[in-house]
């Protein structure tokens, strides 16, 4: 450990006092993660039950650091692959990767942070990291015992390691080509330039990035979202109203929003709907008619957008298909770092026996994960039930 640093509260209910946070970080801190801004952080908590809680350090308007929440009520799952339990309800104060310092090379600022937030949450709430880079200074500290973030809370990895999938984006679909491995990047441009040639002048990609274009793409993609299994198995899908077109809108407000909808035939089959803040496009929901397929229309609908990225010459440097790796967007990325989600447990009794459960549960579930992968089953009752939630 290095440097000490007082860390403390900074009074975020005032839209003065959030309004001149967010400037002084982006002023003064290195901020490029769109959660790691507090106005849009607010954007995302305007809801009953949802509010933004901020840990600065630094002395007056000079910051050298800031860990912002989103702090809402929710419950801790203990599952077993896909099937829930038991759950336990809960505050949950959630922070992207960890806090910003201006310099990630100081790790007892960083530390320091911990101490304080143990002293500001509730006793039964519990903190998510998610994102966290496994070659970074946050996971460092994770597995730092003598840190006063162990010492503070029991570290909980949740879920397995994964590989976050990015596009080093240098302008051009060509280039974009060139950097993957070369029989990617030729089997990508044949699968694009067959769907073209197959239904020239019958298939349309439309863009919507205006407010009033939130309602439109979302009544264009809604009928595709309504296909995925994603939809039918785990009720994850698109809707008109509701909490995701608030957040839609408020984000096209700022001119961060940007969806797609690819038509053949006038008819919808996939979607794609993301935010750029920065140089930064975050590739947040996709989704196609399972009808379509065969025709391998998710890598096609990528290469599609990727053609607009180009054509509107907007000054994306990355493109980040977020949490979560599959082959998909492992093949079709050329930046790809390993990453983990992590719950901190308040140190108590009870903190001992929540994390320790939490652990059991998550050893067991992985365990039989492996098991039915080892036999060839996991894969083929995951087909099973896709193909049975879509038909």
């Amino acid at each position: 450990m290095t440097t000490k640093a007082q860390w403390r509260p900074w009074d975020v209910t005032d839209a003065h006092e959030l309004a001149r946070l967010a400037g002084l970080a982006r002023e003064q801190l290195p901020i490029v993660d769109i959660k790691h801004d507090v106005e849009w952080l607010k954007e995302l908590c305007n809801r009953p039950g949802k509010r933004v809680f901020a840990l600065t350090c630094g002395a007056g308007d000079a910051l050298s650091g800031i860990a912002p929440f989103e702090v809402y009520p929710s419950h801790l799952d203990f599952t077993i692959g896909e099937i829930s339990l038991f759950s336990k309800r809960t505050a949950k104060y959630v922070l992207e990767i960890g806090p910003v310092v201006a310099s990630s090379a100081d790790e007892g600022v960083l530390d320091s942070c911990f101490a304080a937030l143990r002293g500001s949450i509730e006793p039964s709430a519990v903190v998510f990291l998610e994102g966290v880079p496994l070659e970074g200074p946050m996971a460092t500290l994770l597995n730092n015992p003598a840190s006063d973030l162990r010492r503070h809370f029991h570290v909980v990895p949740h879920g397995p390691e994964y590989l976050r999938c990015r596009i080093d984006w240098d302008g051009t679909v060509d280039a974009y080509l060139a950097s993957l491995s070369k029989r990617t990047g030729k089997d990508l441009a044949k699968i694009w330039r067959k769907f073209k040639e197959e239904y020239e002048g019958r298939h349309e990609l439309r863009r919507f990035d205006t407010v009033d274009g939130v309602g439109e793409f979302l009544k264009e993609a809604i009928p595709v979202s309504d296909k995925t299994y994603q939809k039918n198995l785990l009720g994850l899908g698109l809707e008109i109203g509701g909490d995701l077109q608030d957040e839609m809108t408020s984000a096209a407000r700022k001119g961060y929003f940007v969806g797609y909808v690819l038509y053949v035939d006038g008819e919808a089959i996939a979607f794609d709907y993301g935010y750029i803040y920065g140089d930064c496009f975050y590739l947040l929901t996709k989704g196609y008619d399972p009808a379509w397929a065969t025709k391998k229309i998710g890598m096609v609908l990528g290469m599609e957008l990727l053609q607009d990225v180009e054509d509107q010459k907007y000054s994306v440097r990355v493109l980040d298909h977020m949490y979560g790796g599959d082959v998909y967007k492992e093949r079709t990325s050329n930046n790809k770092t390993p990453e983990r989600h992590y719950y901190l447990i308040p140190r108590s009794v009870s903190g001992a026996v929540l994390a320790k459960s939490m652990i059991a549960t998550d050893r067991f579930s992985r365990w039989l994960g492996d098991t039915l992968a080892k036999y060839g089953l996991k894969d083929r009752i995951k087909r099973l039930i896709r193909r049975h939630s879509v038909s």
